[in-house]
Parts: C-alpha cells; structure tokens; sequence
C-alpha cells in the first residue's frame, strides 16, 4: 500500500481487520500484513503525482522491500503449514 505505516495504524489497520474477519469466515486462517509506503512507479515524472516524493520512495524500496518479500514467504509457508 502506498500509506506510510503511521497512516495504515490510524487509518486502515481495523478495515484490514474487518476484511480479514470476513475472510476467515471463508477459509479457517488468515493473516493480514501491510507492505506500507510503497513505490508505486519507476518514474514519477511521468505520472501526476506530485504530493509523492519519489526520492522518499526509493529509499523506502531499497530499505524495505526485501524485508516485506521475506515477511510474506514466512507467511505463505505458515498459512501453508510448514511448506
């Protein structure tokens, strides 16, 4: 998700909740993980999205992204028990 962690707490973090009930009702196990400040596109330039900062992104991207990758295959292996 493009929102910074600070704005997924505040404001998306009990609807992600919500959804995950909903879908728990479906399946048995569920797990929300919120990948948050996220690049978007490799060029903002190209794009009206000025209120982004593009530098801010990248740096977010190279701090962050392989932790999150990692994150979601714990996640996968867990919701597929173990494997």
């Amino acid at each position: 998700m493009n929102a910074p962690k600070a704005v997924y707490n505040i404001g998306y973090r009990n609807k992600a909740k919500e959804v995950a009930q909903s879908f728990k009702a479906l399946n048995g196990t569920v797990e929300v993980y919120a990948c948050c400040d996220t690049l978007q596109v490799a060029d903002y330039s190209k794009f009206d999205m000025a209120s982004f900062n593009e530098e801010h992104k990248k740096e977010m991207r190279a701090k962050q992204f392989s932790r999150d990758l990692e994150k979601a295959f714990q996640m996968s292996v867990r919701l597929n028990g173990g494997k």
